[in-house]
C-alpha cells in the first residue's frame, strides 16, 4: 500500500500538470480565436469602411455628372444665345452699314466741302407702270441669243456648260397689252432645252439683244461659246465678243517676268497697240471700303486713263444708300433687298444673288433709273438690264432714252427663277428706267459699257457689299455666280477683305486663307486664265492687336495661290495708323475708326494704281 501511494500520487501530478497544460493550450487558442475575431471585425469594419468610401465616391461622381450635364445645358444655351447675339450683332452691323452708306451717299464732306454724291432725278410719269409704254410703239427683236447653263451628274462626276444658240431673227408687230391697252412686247422666247439626262436648274441664262424698230440695229449673237484655255473638266467657257465675248485670234501671251499680272498685261498690251477688239476686264469682291466706289474708282480712273475709257461697268439698280464713279442712281417707291442682310455668309434661299450678290424686290409700284454723269463716252454704249422672274405674273419694262419700252414677262416656256439679261444699245446720254409692271420681279443689277468692237478700252466691276466677308461670296449659289462670272470674263479679280474678318474676335485667323483659297478655286473652276490681287485689310482703331493676324493670313493664302498681294495695313503704317489717318487736316479717316474718308480711300486707290502698273512694259 505504502509503496504504491506515491506512484499514484506522481500520476495524479502528471494528470494536473497535462490538464494545466491542456488549459493553457486552450487560453491560448481562445485568445487566437479572439485575436482573429478582432482582426476579422477590423476587416468587416474597414470593408464598411471602404464601402462606405466607395458610397461617398459613386454620390459625388453622381454629383459630378450631374454638375458636368448642368454646364453643358448652360455651355449649350450659351452657345445658342451666342449664335442669336451674333445674328443680330450680324443684323445691326448690316443696319449700320447700311445707313453709313445711306449717310455717305446723302452728304459726304472732303476738304470740308460737301462731295456730290448724285441727287436723284426727277422721275417722268411715263417710268411708271400704267404710263410706261404709251404712244404705239413697236419693238422688234433682231437677234437673240438663248443660253442656259447646265448641270448634269455622269461617271467622271458633276459638269456643267453653257449652250447657246440664236433663234428668232424677227419678230413680227404684236398687238396691245390687254390690261394697260398699250403695245406690248413679242412673245418671249423660249429656254433652250437641256441635254438629255441632265437636270436644268434655275440659273439658266436668257440673253435677249433689242432695238427699236428704226433704230440702231443690234448686233445678233451667234456661235458657240468656246472652252477657255486651261479651264478645268467641266467647267463653265468663258463667252465670247460683246455680250458673250470672243476669244481674240493672235493676243499676246504674258511675259515671264510679268508675274503676278502676266495676263493683264498682255491684255493691256494688245489694248494699247490696237490688237484688242475686246474691253480689258477687272472684277473687284470686296467689302464697304470698295462698295463706296472710291478706292476701285481710282482704280479703274488711272486704268482707263491711259488705256481707254469704257465705262463705268456693272451698277445696282434700286439701291438707295449705294454710289458709284460717274453714275447718278434714281429710285423711285421702294425697294427690298434679298438677302436682306446681303453681307451674310449663311446659304439663303437658293443662293442665286446674280453678280453683285444683291437683289432687289419692289415694294408696291417703283422704279430705278441709271444715267452717266461724266461725258468720257461717245458712240455706242451697251446696256445690259440683269433681272429674274420667279411667278406667272412677273413683269418688267426697260426704257432707254431714245428707244422704245421693252416689256419681258414670265411665260411657261422659261424655268423660273432664271438669271435673265436684256441688252440695249444707246448713246452715253441716255438714261436706263427699270419699271416692275406685274409681280414681283427681281432686279441684280446692269452693266453699262463701250461698244467693244469699235472702242475697246478698261473696264472694272465694283462689287463691295458693306459688312461682307470672305465667307458672303462663298453662300451664294456656285454654279449661278460662275456663269454671271463668265458673261464678265474678267483678266484680274482683286479681292478686298479683311477688315470685318479683324472685328471677329473667335474665330481662328489661318480660316480666312482657306476661304480665299476656296473663292478662288471656284473662280478657276470658270477659267484659270485670271490674274488675282489681294489686298491686306486696313488698320482699325479695335482691333489693333488682330488685323496683322488676319493680314498675315491672306498674304500667306496669296503665295498659296499664286497671287498678286497688296499690303494696305502697312502702306497705311501699321499698327495705330487709322488713328494717325484720322488726326490729320483733311483727314484720311473717317470718325468710326474703320473706314476712310474719300480723301483716304482715293490715295490708297492711286498708289495702288502705282504698284499694279509698275512692272508693265509695252
Amino acid at each position: 500500500m505504502t509503496s504504491e501511494f506515491p506512484e499514484v500520487t506522481r500520476k495524479a501530478g502528471d494528470a494536473h500538470v497535462e490538464a494545466g497544460d491542456a488549459r493553457i493550450e486552450e487560453g491560448d487558442a481562445r485568445a487566437k480565436a479572439d485575436d482573429a475575431r478582432a482582426k476579422a471585425d477590423d476587416a468587416r469594419a474597414k470593408a464598411d469602411d471602404a464601402r462606405a468610401k466607395a458610397d461617398d465616391a459613386r454620390a459625388k461622381a453622381d454629383d459630378a455628372r450631374a454638375k458636368a450635364d448642368d454646364a453643358r445645358a448652360k455651355a449649350d444655351d450659351a452657345r445658342a444665345k451666342a449664335d442669336d447675339a451674333r445674328a443680330k450683332a450680324d443684323d445691326a452691323r448690316a443696319k449700320a452699314d447700311d445707313a453709313r452708306a445711306k449717310a455717305d451717299a446723302a452728304h459726304v464732306k472732303v476738304d470740308g466741302n460737301p462731295l456730290d454724291a448724285g441727287e436723284p432725278p426727277a422721275f417722268p410719269r411715263s417710268a411708271f407702270p400704267r404710263s410706261s409704254v404709251r404712244g404705239g410703239a413697236r419693238w422688234r427683236s433682231r437677234g437673240v441669243l438663248v443660253c442656259a447653263l447646265v448641270l448634269g451628274c455622269g461617271g467622271a462626276g458633276w459638269g456643267a456648260s453653257l449652250g447657246c444658240g440664236a433663234v428668232n431673227a424677227g419678230a413680227p408687230p404684236h398687238t396691245p397689252d390687254e390690261v394697260t391697252g398699250n403695245e406690248a412686247a413679242p412673245p418671249p422666247i423660249a429656254e433652250a432645252p437641256g441635254r438629255p439626262g441632265a437636270a436644268t436648274l434655275p440659273v439658266a441664262l436668257v440673253s435677249l439683244t433689242a432695238s427699236p424698230q428704226g433704230g440702231t440695229t443690234p448686233r445678233t449673237e451667234t456661235g458657240d461659246p468656246r472652252e477657255p484655255s486651261g479651264a478645268s473638266k467641266g467647267a463653265v467657257p468663258a463667252p465670247g465678243d460683246d455680250g458673250f465675248y470672243e476669244a481674240i485670234d493672235g493676243a499676246s501671251a504674258p511675259r515671264p517676268g510679268d508675274a503676278p499680272y502676266g495676263r493683264l498685261y498682255a491684255a493691256l498690251r494688245d489694248l494699247e497697240k490696237g490688237r484688242r477688239r475686246d474691253h480689258v476686264r477687272l472684277m473687284w469682291l470686296g467689302d464697304s471700303h470698295g462698295a463706296a466706289d472710291f478706292w476701285s474708282g481710282a482704280l479703274r480712273s488711272a486704268l482707263q486713263k491711259r488705256f481707254g475709257y469704257a465705262g463705268p461697268g456693272f451698277v445696282h439698280l434700286g439701291y438707295t444708300a449705294y454710289r458709284h464713279d460717274g453714275v447718278k442712281h434714281g429710285v423711285g417707291g421702294k425697294w427690298k433687298l434679298r438677302p436682306k442682310g446681303p453681307a451674310t455668309s449663311v446659304v439663303t434661299g437658293d443662293g442665286v444673288f446674280g453678280l453683285g450678290g444683291i437683289l432687289f424686290v419692289p415694294d408696291g409700284a417703283s422704279m430705278a433709273q441709271i444715267s452717266l454723269t461724266e461725258p468720257k463716252l461717245t458712240g455706242r454704249l451697251r446696256w445690259d438690264v440683269c433681272y429674274r422672274l420667279n411667278g406667272p405674273n412677273d413683269q418688267v419694262t426697260v426704257a432707254l432714252t431714245g428707244s422704245e419700252p421693252v416689256v419681258v414677262k414670265a411665260t411657261p416656256d422659261l424655268p423660273p427663277g432664271a438669271v435673265r439679261h436684256l441688252e440695249l444699245f444707246g448713246d452715253a446720254s441716255a438714261t436706263l428706267t427699270v419699271t416692275p409692271t406685274g409681280g414681283a420681279p427681281e432686279l441684280c443689277g446692269a452693266v453699262i459699257e463701250a461698244d467693244a468692237a469699235t472702242r475697246p478700252g478698261v473696264v472694272l466691276d465694283t462689287l463691295g457689299i458693306n459688312g461682307a466677308r470672305f465667307g458672303t461670296p462663298l453662300a451664294w449659289n456656285e454654279a449661278s455666280w460662275a456663269a454671271e462670272f463668265a458673261r464678265r470674263s474678267p483678266t484680274l479679280v482683286v479681292l478686298e477683305y479683311g477688315t470685318n474678318e479683324a472685328g471677329d474676335f473667335a474665330a481662328d485667323p489661318s480660316r480666312y486663307g482657306r476661304q480665299m483659297t476656296e473663292l478662288l478655286t471656284r473662280i478657276r473652276r470658270v477659267t484659270s486664265e485670271v490674274d488675282c490681287l489681294a489686298l491686306a485689310p486696313t488698320d482699325r482703331h479695335d482691333t489693333q492687336d488682330r488685323t496683322h493676324l488676319v493680314r498675315d493670313a491672306i498674304r500667306d493664302a496669296a503665295k498659296a495661290n499664286g497671287c498678286g498681294f497688296w499690303d494696305t495695313y502697312e502702306i497705311m503704317g501699321g499698327k495705330g495708323s487709322i488713328s494717325a489717318w484720322g488726326r490729320e487736316t483733311p483727314a484720311r479717316a473717317a470718325k468710326d475708326g474703320v473706314h476712310l474718308t474719300r480723301r483716304g480711300y482715293l490715295d490708297l486707290g492711286a498708289r495702288l494704281a502705282d504698284d499694279v502698273l509698275r512692272g508693265y512694259r509695252p
